[in-house]
């Protein structure tokens, strides 16, 4: 599978936004440490395809 670079940027950009706002992990280790997750299940969805072929 092929993904554009719009696509790919579109899920850094979600990815950095969510990291940012996060109240929960300071300072920023990894999201699966902790029970509430604040990713999309679209984006989680979208994450795991891209990281396929990664």
């Amino acid at each position: 599978m092929v993904f554009d670079i719009y696509y790919i940027s579109r899920i850094e950009e979600y990815a950095r936004k969510q990291t940012d706002k996060c109240l929960i992990i300071k300072p920023k280790t990894f999201c699966s440490a902790y029970k509430v997750h604040c990713y999309s299940e679209e984006m989680k969805r979208c994450d795991k395809e891209v990281m396929k072929y990664a």
